[in-house]
């Protein structure tokens, strides 16, 4: 078989160019690759075909699409390239030198790479296949064929050879009723016991074999599976093993994605199911989504279990942006025709989404009420012939009445009554699919006894409970423990609830995110809730060093840049160190397309670019969190930290760390969820241009009597502010109310923020540059370039990069000399993929994740831009943005934002912070001087944005030193 052969050119064409980034692209995605292009003419090739009904497994193992019924039309894929805009390209498809019936067509299907092309044979050629009778013997694979492609390009007008494949045709109805005849099987076995359904589809897989329908064949095993999966017995689960052990060769090969996909999605979720295996069960998946991305199909299926799988883990946020992804490929093509995506399960994936909105602690009511029409929907599209889905969905409904307040009993007794119905009808009563039966009645009394807890019905919340907390299932085990804790703190048994939380919490941890090989943010989510229930009881036990110690357990589990860094420095092997490159060079190809990307665009192709730059985000944060020969970090420093706060459902908990080391309560608020949420709103909906100072005093009371520190007012005063509390803008609390006159907490103290995982590096006494300023990089920050005058007069000794001087180049290779480092310039924050966050130079955007390869040595980064601070909220004491990176990467102390910055606002708070470091203030006195000066000039919603952040160290790691007095080299 030949694939990538061509037919004759057309003279007096002008072929169309093709840049030499697919290559990489086409890799990534897994195609197969076409040969080198010339200089000449680049290569344009098909890589696989699609509309073809099975395939012919040839001599050498490779497959060649076979072609059934002639009356269908045939397609051909093509990998392309971002940097070519291909929304004018049409195809015309070639029959054995025919054209098809349509003459060229544009693409039918259309991923961020693929485009696939279709077209019909014409009916009087395939008349005249019947002339070869030789060629379509019994014994034959077939007639076979060239289908080869025409590119038009309708824009340009020019045209150009798309390569050939090879084909078979064998006129045949055989597989059509081999299909109905499993359609039959299932319709009439699917809810009898396994020992009569198998031997039925093993029947059926001997004719597939006999009438050689390889593809149908394997479909059929993995029906095969999903029944065996789904009796759950373990001898079932053993048969199951060794049908996925033994799954032919050439599965995954150019012809057979599609069954492909779908085998490995099925394995995937027999990993799932049958063994907590997530890390297993998520390759599979990235094999059926890549699969899936080969012919340009919506990857819904598999995106839709990783989703899954990554919200078990924590990282809600992050399922939920992957699922909303996945579900936008379901747009239909052109618009207005029909969904891409089966609607049922279109259906499922909503209402899976909205289920994370119920995972998510920090839902607010509207979202609650639309969650509750997503899971009615995905209701009213289960399919009637999977109870248990249907179940499922039911008690989605019931945990949502849980979290709305409402009587749960009513959809309980619904779900009950389908999981009734699953019950088989011998004399055991055993359930259809044990395994997953099971997992969903212990989530049903899992409802149930959070319930009670809910209603203060304690001891029939330990009953239920208890049994649920002892099972095998990590993540029912998990809550199921929490829910015991919390009816034993109901009940006065202070101790037992917190030996269950400790039990919760060792649940959670069998799950964490390095089972998948990975490391994800903990999000807020259950656990999240379970750390700070646990720390609360050890408070009210009158242990407030171990609930502060459960908090600094939650900042241990962060991802940390630095820790990556000196584990890929470190004693690594060989195919380890190979990895980190391949690392390293992936990345730096994504970058290349993503900034591709920036120049005008058609509406056809700014849809193809978006789709593209979803994935390629998406495997961006893949390779980040890979961490090749390295374990999770094991330390969470946190010297120099005075405070950690967290929240409740119902109260904010303020520790505090006295000068003795001691730790004590400082102060305990009851503070609903809600009324929090909605301060923060409120506060959110005022920044950065708000004047009305009052609103903001009253929005912000409730915060302020929760978190100010204790009276008097220290000089300088760090906090780790745990889950919703990072949103908190602390230097603008007001301190009416505790003694204090009518101000603001960042006019009277140095407030600084500990980020997570962040630990001061030795920035020792190496001769340096004094300090580096990169100065409006994008020449529109007016302002910054009237006070970059005032900066060089202040620090004679500085590097100055202005305009289009700060390059990336220049400006990476100056941050890891510079003891001072700052930044005036455009920041950009994207909240889909938070890594990606930015500042701008000269000739694009500097983005976060290269940053994290830097080695800074500076004792102190300003990041005067706008949402160079912003970051979603974690459980942990936080991340902050670009900001926060640099203290994580061993800087002491970094400036951000965590909101747009009016331009005035940023020069006056730099000129009075630069004159008060000139005059030998630390950084933090020297950030209370500068929203002194602010305060004074602009009303307090236009500069409550700022924050100080720091790195966990001893007090020596705080600046001594203004930049004029180190050397310059």
């Amino acid at each position: 078989m030949r694939v990538g052969a061509s037919v004759p050119r057309r003279p007096g064409r002008r072929p169309l160019q093709r840049s030499a980034g697919v290559a990489a692209l086409v890799l990534m995605l897994g195609a197969t690759a076409c040969a080198p292009p010339s200089p000449t003419e680049p290569a344009l090739a098909p890589t696989t075909t699609k509309g073809h009904q099975e395939v012919v497994v040839l001599a050498d193992g490779s497959l060649a699409p076979l072609i059934l019924d002639t009356s269908r039309s045939f397609g051909l894929c093509y990998p392309t390239d971002p940097s070519v805009d291909t929304s004018t390209w049409t195809l015309e498809i070639h029959f054995d030198g025919e054209p098809a019936q349509e003459g060229p067509r544009a693409a039918t299907e259309r991923s961020d790479v693929v485009l696939c092309f279709k077209g019909t044979p014409t009916a009087s050629w395939a008349e005249g296949l019947e002339e070869k009778e030789e060629a379509l013997a019994s014994e034959s694979p077939g007639v076979e064929i060239s289908v080869c492609g025409r590119l038009i390009d309708q824009f340009s007008q020019t045209e150009r050879n798309a390569g050939c494949v090879q084909a078979f045709v064998r006129p045949d109805d055989t597989l059509e009723a081999l299909k109905t005849k499993r359609r039959e099987i299932l319709q009439t076995s699917w809810d009898r016991p396994i020992d009569e359904l198998l031997p039925k589809l093993d029947g059926l897989a001997s004719e597939l074999e006999q009438h050689r329908f390889p593809q149908l064949r394997v479909n059929v095993e993995m029906t095969a599976v999903h029944f065996l999966s789904r009796d759950g017995s373990q001898a079932s689960l053993e048969e199951a093993q060794r049908r996925l052990d033994h799954l032919p060769p050439w599965l995954g090969q150019p012809f057979s994605e599609h069954t492909a996909a779908t085998a490995f999605y099925q394995k995937a979720m027999f990993l799932r199911d049958s063994g907590a295996r997530p890390a297993e069960s998520w390759a599979a998946l990235k094999q059926a989504e890549a699969l899936y991305g080969r012919i340009a199909r919506p990857r819904l299926y598999a995106a839709h279990a990783m989703a899954q799988i990554v919200a078990a883990a924590g990282a809600v946020n992050e399922a939920q942006e992957r699922l909303r992804s996945a579900l936008a490929e379901c747009a239909p093509l052109p618009p207005g025709t029909d969904s891409r995506c089966n609607p049922a399960l279109e259906a499922n994936a909503r209402g899976t989404l909205a289920w994370m909105s119920l995972l998510d602690g920090s839902s607010r009511k509207p979202e609650l009420q639309a969650a509750e029409r997503f899971l009615t929907e995905a209701l009213g599209s289960s399919d009637d012939w999977d109870p248990l889905e249907v179940a499922n969905r039911r008690l989605d409904l019931a945990y949502l009445s849980l979290r709305l307040g409402q009587d749960v009993d009513a959809p309980l007794k619904a779900a009950d009554e389908v999981l009734e119905r699953n019950t088989a009808g011998d004399q055991d009563g055993a359930p259809q699919d044990g395994a997953r039966h099971l997992h969903l009645a212990r989530w049903r009394d899992l409802i149930e006894g959070l319930a009670a807890v809910r209603d203060h019905r304690s001891a029939r919340a330990v009953e239920l409970c208890t049994p649920l907390a002892e099972g095998d299932d990590p993540l029912i085990a998990a809550w199921a423990a929490s829910c015991i804790g919390r009816a034993d703190r109901q009940m006065g048994r202070g101790q037992a609830a917190a030996d269950s939380f400790r039990r919760a919490l060792a649940r959670h941890e069998l799950l964490l995110d390095w089972e998948m090989g990975r490391k994800l943010p903990l999000g807020l989510d259950q656990r999240a809730d379970d750390f700070s229930r646990a720390a609360r009881i050890e408070v009210e036990l009158g242990r407030p060093d171990v609930a502060w110690q459960l908090l600094q357990r939650l900042d241990r589990l962060s991802i940390t840049e630095a820790a990556r860094r000196r584990c890929r420095q470190g004693d690594l092997s060989p195919e380890d160190r190979d990895r980190w490159q391949e690392l390293d060079r992936e990345a730096a190809e994504i970058y290349t397309t993503l900034s591709s990307f920036a120049g005008p665009a058609s509406l056809d192709r700014r849809q193809d670019q978006e789709r593209l730059s979803r994935d390629l985000k998406a495997r961006l944060r893949e390779l980040w969190r890979q961490w090749p020969g390295c374990e999770a970090p094991t330390h969470a420093p946190d010297e120099g930290l005075d405070y950690r706060a967290f929240a409740l459902d119902d109260e904010i908990l303020l520790l505090r760390r006295a000068e003795d080391g001691q730790i004590q309560l400082a102060r305990r608020t009851p503070v609903g969820r809600a009324e929090l949420l909605d301060a923060l709103e409120q506060l959110g909906a005022m920044t950065p241009l708000g004047t009305d100072e009052q609103a903001w005093r009253r929005a912000a009371a409730p915060l302020a009597t929760a978190l100010l520190p204790e009276t008097p007012l220290p000089t300088t005063v760090t906090y780790a502010l745990h889950g919703a509390l990072q949103a908190v803008p602390m230097v603008a609390l007001p301190l009416d109310g505790i003694g204090e006159p009518a101000d603001w907490l960042g006019r009277r103290a140095g407030v600084a923020l500990l980020t997570a995982g962040a630990f001061a590096r030795d920035t020792g006494s190496a001769a340096r540059e004094a300090a580096l300023f990169v100065v409006d990089p994008t020449g529109n920050l007016t302002a910054a370039r009237r006070q970059s005058a005032e900066l060089e007069s202040l620090f004679p000794r500085a590097r100055v990069l202005k305009g289009a001087e700060a390059t990336r180049e220049q400006v990476l290779a100056r941050l890891s000399q510079a003891e001072w480092i700052h930044f005036d310039t455009h920041g950009s924050f994207d909240p889909a993929m938070p890594e990606l966050s930015s500042l701008m130079l000269a000739e694009g955007p500097l983005h976060w994740l290269q940053l994290t390869g830097l080695a800074p040595e500076a004792r102190f980064v300003n990041l005067s831009g706008c949402q160079t601070g912003r970051w979603p909220v974690t459980a942990d004491s936080g991340a902050y943005g670009i900001a926060g990176l640099f203290t994580r990467l061993g800087t002491p102390w970094a400036v951000g934002s965590r909101v747009d910055l009016p331009d005035r606002v940023a020069a006056s708070l730099n000129q009075a912070f630069y004159r008060a470091i000139r005059e030998g203030q630390s950084p933090a006195e020297a950030f209370r001087t500068g929203i002194l000066k602010v305060s004074a000039e602009f009303p307090v919603p236009q500069w409550a944005g700022w924050m100080l952040l720091r790195a966990a160290g001893p007090p020596t790691s705080s600046l001594n030193s203004s930049p004029q007095r180190s050397p310059r080299p």
